[in-house]
């Protein structure tokens, strides 16, 4: 293992988390609702989604090592 990098393991289960953590985010408001069919909920995704842009640009600008 080089400095920097994280153990094999730790970085799957990592990885694991911040996708179904990234799921039940999508996914579960519209299961709750019963339907796609809710405006709201199209809103409240596209809200999530560029949240999640501005915070990965914002990363990455203030720490362009990881």
């Amino acid at each position: 293992m080089t400095k920097g990098t994280l153990p094999r393991p730790l970085l799957i289960g990592l990885s694991a988390w911040t996708i179904a953590t990234l799921a039940a985010w999508v996914v579960l408001p519209f299961v709750a609702a019963g339907t796609a069919r809710a405006p709201a909920l199209w809103a409240y995704l596209a809200v999530v989604v560029a949240a999640l842009l501005v915070h990965g640009r914002h990363v990455a600008r203030r720490n362009p090592g990881l």
